[in-house]
């Protein structure tokens, strides 16, 4: 059964505190950084040490993610693997490169295979690059590659050892033994090839007790894989017998080859991704620092801010709100000033909240400045109607407060719009911009209020005050239509 997050209900959890009892997703828990590094991850309440949850939690059954493993070839890396490998197949090559060509491509598709299924295994979802099995030794050939060949060859010996076997027991037992061993022997493949990336051993690949238990661990999930593994070994044969009559003979081959490649890659990788699943069960170690889901989304990063936003937030829902505050304050710079965008938000609503009506007012006419300049509307003006409630005397600058107007009066607060008009002129008399606010506060009168002698009172009064002013023949003409 899956476990979620305390805070975010929808979001598996990745550790818990064994202190409190309590799930975390990565946007919760606190990271302990050693010398800029990760080094750990702490409780946000009692700041102790956390403990992954494990990977089970955080995938889906393998059943379940037909169309994520589909999906896997067509990532920048195996693609461009696929097309390289489907052209060189169909390249005319007479000689020795001819007879090279096919061990060279299955080769080079078998070690990329393995390499998808041992990131898989390990928690790594993410397609490998293609470097980290070629090598990248200023264009030679890398001894990193050619080490990463004799996998190759352990898979290749796999199978030699099963045709030996029956070579083997044919010859001693009869056909019918013989058939019934291959049979056998075949179901057991990919717990062999499973057990061949786990423990980088051919011996221990073969070993029946290994296989078998293995096999037998996993139980109906294993049939299951291999049914599917079945299904996707057959595919490039079925889709072969419906194109080949079909498509010319240069482009036959090479759609066979794209199939051959696309549908063995996404077999290797559902092995790794059953081998992940149920790593506990066959005794193989993932590390949570290993595991990268890149269908899964990704936490916000471990910066400064982001680790405050997360713990205020801990607090706050947890209602320790004289916690959450002390928090912030802390955070405040050398003038006491909280700027970062998010914090400012949480300080201010539980500012609020605490009724510290002082302490409300200094950081609001501050997170004000900082709406302002941003163009927030919505929420500068949430700020200023609270601030303007709580102190009738509450004025921001000239310049925000004259913005503020503008932006009530789109959002069709008109009264709160004149409010703020009629503030603005009362503090800054000599405000260049004034009588544009008067001009704008008679259009509100008249247009939204309907309150026409009012707007004839304001604008008389601006063209005696401000006559030479530029807006004054707007104001005129204004005057003419009411």
């Amino acid at each position: 059964m899956t476990i979620f997050c305390k805070y975010h209900p929808t979001k598996p959890a990745h550790w818990t505190c064994p202190h409190c009892n309590i799930a975390f997703c990565p946007d919760c828990v606190s990271v302990k950084k050693t010398y800029g590094a990760t080094s750990g991850h702490l409780c946000p309440r009692c700041k102790k040490p956390v403990e992954w949850v494990g990977v089970s939690n955080l995938i889906e059954p393998f059943w379940r993610r037909w169309s994520k493993f589909f999906l896997y070839p067509f990532s920048v890396h195996p693609f461009v693997l696929i097309l390289i490998l489907s052209v060189l197949s169909v390249l005319p090559l007479g000689g020795i490169p001819g007879l090279m060509k096919p061990l060279i491509v299955w080769g080079m598709l078998f070690n990329y295979a393995f390499a998808a299924l041992k990131y898989t295994a390990r928690g790594n979802l993410r397609p490998p690059e293609l470097d980290t099995f070629l090598g990248n030794v200023s264009g030679r050939v890398s001894l990193h590659f050619l080490q990463s060949l004799v996998i190759v060859f352990k898979q290749f010996g796999i199978y030699v050892a099963i045709g030996l076997l029956f070579g083997v027991l044919t010859k001693f037992l009869g056909i019918i033994a013989g058939i019934i061993f291959l049979v056998a022997a075949l179901l057991f493949v990919p717990a062999m090839i499973i057990l061949l990336a786990t423990t980088d051993s051919l011996i221990q690949a073969v070993n029946p007790t290994l296989f078998c238990g293995l096999a037998f661990r996993l139980g109906k999930s294993y049939l299951l894989m291999y049914f599917f593994l079945f299904l996707l070994g057959t595919a490039p044969a079925a889709l072969w017998g419906a194109i080949h009559t079909v498509l010319p003979d240069i482009l036959g081959p090479f759609v066979l080859s794209v199939a051959e490649c696309y549908y063995t890659i996404v077999s290797y990788h559902l092995m790794g991704y059953v081998l992940l699943q149920y790593h506990e069960e066959v005794g193989y170690r993932v590390d949570y620092e290993d595991f990268h889901d890149p269908t899964a989304g990704t936490p916000e990063g471990d910066t400064p801010g982001n680790a405050l936003v997360r713990q205020v937030d801990v607090q706050l829902k947890e209602g320790n709100f004289d916690e959450a505050l002390c928090l912030i304050e802390a955070s405040a710079d050398g003038n006491g000033v909280v700027r970062d965008p998010q914090i400012a938000g949480r300080y201010f609503k539980l500012l609020a909240l605490k009724k510290r009506t002082p302490q409300m007012l200094a950081h609001g006419k501050t997170w004000l400045e900082q709406l302002v300049r941003a163009d927030e509307k919505g929420k500068a003006c949430q700020v200023y109607l609270s601030c303007a409630a709580a102190d009738k005397a509450f004025v921001p600058s000239a310049q925000a407060l004259f913005k503020l107007g503008s932006w009530l009066r789109e959002a069709g607060k008109n009264k709160a719009a004149i409010a703020a008009y009629n503030r603005f002129v009362k503090a800054y008399p000599t405000a260049p911009t004034v009588p544009t606010a008067c001009f704008r506060a008679a259009e509100i009168f008249h247009g939204k209020l309907n309150n026409t002698p009012k707007a004839r009172q304001l604008l008389t009064g601006l063209v005696k005050k401000y006559p030479d002013h530029d807006i004054i023949p707007f104001v005129r003409e204004y005057l003419n239509h009411l």
